[in-house]
């Protein structure tokens, strides 16, 4: 089963993910308790957007799983069960991340709830977790954005500006972000800026896909 993962992990870090599928689920199938090729199947089947196929190998990761991976195994499963649909289901899985999480892992749930809190409406509910989140990492450009986003749904634009401010300098390139400025400054009372940042923010877009037929 160490010949598949291992073609698994080269296509992998080739970006080719449907090529990767094949023989990570072979070596899923015939591996050891405690290996992660059950989490590496589900994951790379998530980000092909074949979620369905997900579950199985991430469910079974997680009864594999040691006591270090346990929250990246259910925060893997939480950001799937969301593409599913399944929101309570996807919200048990990441307070179920949060209370396994340790600062040593690599990925923080705390982040992916608070965007999905944001995403159901309840912004309130995501800034204390998306605090928690900046406290781990301050000059995160997603978290700092995200933040940002959470203010701004609640009627804070002015608290929101330095978020989204300290988002965009981290990623200039990042138009969706610059539009959520633009947004801020304009609720802000600070039209001129507003419409500065909107008209970049259109002009950022059209030159990212330039040449593109299909929006990604």
């Amino acid at each position: 089963m160490e010949a598949w993962k291992a073609l698994g992990l080269a296509q992998l870090g080739l970006n080719h993910y449907a090529d990767a599928a094949g023989p990570l689920r072979k070596a899923c199938a015939g591996g050891a308790a405690g290996d992660d090729a059950c989490y590496l199947v589900g994951r790379t089947l998530s980000v092909l957007a074949r979620y369905d196929e997900a579950q199985e190998p991430l469910h079974r990761a997680l009864l594999a799983a040691s006591a270090d991976q346990l929250s990246k195994v259910n925060r893997a499963i939480a950001i799937n069960m969301e593409q599913l649909g399944k929101a309570a289901e996807a919200e048990r899985y990441f307070r179920a991340a949060i209370h396994e999480y340790r600062a040593s892992s690599r990925e923080d749930p705390h982040l992916d709830y608070g965007r999905f809190l944001v995403r159901q409406g309840r912004a309130a509910e995501a800034l204390p977790v998306l605090q928690q989140a900046l406290f781990a990492s301050p000059n995160s450009a997603t978290t700092n954005a995200e933040t940002g986003r959470a203010l701004l749904d609640l009627e804070r634009a002015a608290q929101s500006l330095p978020y989204l401010e300290k988002a965009l300098t981290l990623q200039p390139a990042e138009w969706k972000v610059r539009m959520l400025l633009g947004k801020a400054y304009l609720r802000a009372g600070r039209a001129a800026e507003g419409e500065r940042e909107l008209r970049k923010a259109r002009e950022d877009y059209a030159r990212a896909n330039a040449g593109s037929s299909t929006v990604q």
